[in-house]
């Protein structure tokens, strides 16, 4: 199953899935019910031309187009709230896109949110690793380590904007404490 797999790994998004409400709204007809266009003028009728609003097709695609939308979605937040990595929300959120057509779909707001708080918490591991990485360092050596704590907390920093840059919030708790462990360590770069 396509979840399982985006769950781990990037996958390729199904060509079938994607763009349906394009190719629904590209076949049916643009202005109202063909039978009453206006046909004067043949040639624009007939490059105009599509299914009616009403038609059975057109009826049956737009409530597949919404079912895969809706267990996209569903499945999803689903996986988000289940604990998945921000790696895997993100791959999610790309083929829940491509497969309803909007970018803005509704679930994204509490997807959104979630995934700030992946890439927060994150961050914060992070810097926590580089911090101990420092501190093992420190002590395996008789003189002081300048250049590790800058190195540090220079990767915490540019951690932090990548972080916001793809939606941490900047005042959540997890990316306060990473600031201040990448203070800490500029403080001892400094001494």
């Amino acid at each position: 199953e396509l979840v399982e797999i985006l769950l781990v790994q990037d996958a390729e998004t199904p060509a079938e899935l994607v763009g349906l409400k394009k190719f629904t709204a590209a076949h049916v007809h643009k202005d109202g019910n063909p039978a009453d266009a206006d046909k004067s003028n043949f040639q624009l009728f007939v490059s105009s031309f599509g299914l009616p609003q009403q038609h059975k097709f057109t009826i049956r695609l737009q409530k597949d187009l919404a079912a895969v939308s809706t267990w996209w979605a569903e499945r999803t937040l689903k996986e988000a709230q289940n604990g998945a990595s921000h790696e895997a929300i993100q791959r999610l959120v790309e083929v829940l896109k491509a497969v309803s057509g909007d970018p803005n779909h509704p679930v994204l707001k509490e997807v959104y949110r979630i995934l700030g708080e992946r890439l927060a918490e994150a961050v914060l591991k992070v810097a926590e690793k580089l911090l101990a990485r420092d501190a093992a360092k420190v002590e395996s050596s008789n003189v002081p380590q300048p250049d590790s704590a800058l190195h540090a907390a220079e990767g915490i920093k540019a951690e932090m904007v990548q972080a916001v840059a793809m939606g941490a919030p900047p005042k959540h708790p997890a990316m306060a404490r990473s600031k201040e462990i990448e203070v800490k360590l500029r403080m001892e770069e400094k001494s």
